[in-house]
């Protein structure tokens, strides 16, 4: 009888055990692309990090001006934040990872390093934060999406201009930006195979000037004492070949076909030296890449479905459209491609899926 009523007294445990478990939720299984709940996330808006290379142009500056504009102007950005790492894929580690636990909802980065940062990119994307990587790539597909200009096209454009400006012939230098970067050697891989396998052209010298100017004027400097014939500069960066032209004519040098690129300051210099029959083409990273990156980050952060992928076309200046996208009433600093409208970006996004 003590048996039965124990067996009865067990069953009846394992029986309200059932119940209890059985009114609790079912676990959710999550998908691989994780996301924090969306109408939590966007009661007060949302909160987005910008991590640069760095602050050291007037590029970047003008980039996280423009950031800082429309997160202002968009009631669905609660607050922009600047990850600055200066130039150290450390630092940008460390702060990407900083981000984390902060719990930003979305972070817009150019690597500083496309191997180094790959862990910390992906802990954040695993955390269910949106990565936008702009401009300057990592080595993973694991992230939210990706927004950039062709620099294969860039190299390849300012390359072939420059050998038939030059008729095929002729002795060159070469500015490029910062070692190790990815832009700078997209735009410059494409260019050297063409100057170098071109029979006539001999590349005298070539620099890394870090897209600064200053820089540019002392290797320049250099270069015009040691070369008394130069037929062509082929330059990745526009403060670069505005520094290229004072160097020359410090030294009254004929101006020769120089590759530039959208910076004001440039233009200006261009349309100045036209009637000594200088000549240049300008194909630019505009600053409104960091606009489409926001808005994608916000269509993702809101659950919409966006493009792992969009591929901005590179805008160009030439000599036929020089006076269309000079700006005198702007600073020499100012980057002519700057802010365009949500109608342009909305094409530019829609048309990559």
């Amino acid at each position: 009888m003590k048996k039965i009523k124990v067996y009865m007294a067990i069953l009846l445990v394992v029986t309200i055990l059932f119940a209890f478990v059985g009114c609790q939720p079912a676990p959710v299984k999550q998908s691989e692309n994780t996301s924090k709940p969306q109408e939590e996330a966007n009661k007060d808006g949302f909160v987005i990090a910008w991590s640069p290379l760095f602050l050291g142009n007037s590029w970047q500056t003008q980039n996280w001006a423009l950031a800082q504009e429309i997160a202002k102007n968009n009631p669905e950005i609660k607050e922009i934040i600047l990850a600055n790492p200066d130039f150290n894929p450390e630092n940008q580690s460390n702060l990407i990872r900083n981000l984390i636990d902060k719990n930003v909802d979305a972070i817009i980065i150019q690597a500083v390093s496309p191997t180094a940062l790959v862990p910390a990119v992906e802990e954040a994307v695993e955390q269910g934060i949106v990565v936008i990587m702009q401009d300057c790539m990592v080595n993973s597909d694991k992230v939210t999406s990706k927004v950039y200009v062709d620099d294969n096209e860039w190299s390849k454009m300012t390359g072939q201009w420059l050998v038939d400006k030059m008729g095929g012939k002729g002795k060159v230098i070469v500015l490029n930006g910062i070692a190790g970067n990815t832009t700078n050697q997209g735009r410059w891989t494409e260019a050297e195979k063409i100057l170098k396998s071109t029979p006539g052209v001999e590349v005298l010298a070539e620099a890394n000037c870090d897209w600064e100017k200053a820089k540019a004027q002392a290797t320049v400097a250099n270069w015009l004492t040691a070369y008394p014939k130069i037929d062509g500069v082929w330059s990745q960066g526009g403060e670069m070949t505005a520094g290229t032209i004072d160097e020359f004519k410090k030294v009254k040098r004929p101006l020769v076909p120089m590759v530039g690129e959208a910076y004001n300051g440039f233009l200006k210099m261009w349309k100045q030296s036209k009637n000594e029959g200088f000549t240049s083409i300008a194909p630019s990273l505009p600053c409104y890449n960091v606009q489409i990156s926001l808005e994608l980050a916000l269509r993702a952060l809101k659950g919409q479905e966006v493009p792992k992928t969009v591929v901005v076309p590179l805008p160009l200046v030439t000599d036929d459209n020089l006076d269309q996208y000079i700006k005198e009433d702007k600073p020499d600093d100012y980057w002519v491609f700057d802010e365009i409208s949500q109608e342009e970006v909305n094409k530019i996004i829609d048309s990559a899926k």
